[in-house]
């Protein structure tokens, strides 16, 4: 058995078990829930918004079809995280207590 397919096998499997039983149901949502909370953090953000601040200004260095195409993604990564995290600053500001409302939880 070649190695590729042993990894695509327990690559099925695991997948197979996280959506397939209510144990892995509930791995998957605390995963998901991390996984969201990671992508909402501000330094996060921060950190995407400037890497991609980077890139797009070394783009000029790659050849002209390429440069093109990578500023393009750069420059709409950086309106995305900016948007996002302007939108986020909102709801943060809306809710009462000042805390971002966590989606699993319903809120008064």
């Amino acid at each position: 058995m070649k190695l590729k397919t042993l990894v695509v096998a327990a690559g099925a499997a695991a997948v197979g078990y996280v959506l397939g039983t209510k144990a892995g149901r509930a791995q998957f949502e605390q995963i998901k829930a991390r996984a969201d909370e990671f992508a909402h953090d501000p330094r996060v953000r921060s950190g995407v918004s400037s890497f991609a601040g980077e890139v797009s200004k070394n783009a000029d260095k790659l050849p002209d079809p390429v440069a093109g195409a990578v500023r393009a993604a750069a420059d709409k990564v950086q309106t995305v995280t900016h948007d996002d995290h302007t939108q986020d600053d909102q709801k943060h500001d809306d809710h009462p207590n000042g805390d971002r409302p966590n989606d699993s939880t319903p809120t008064a």
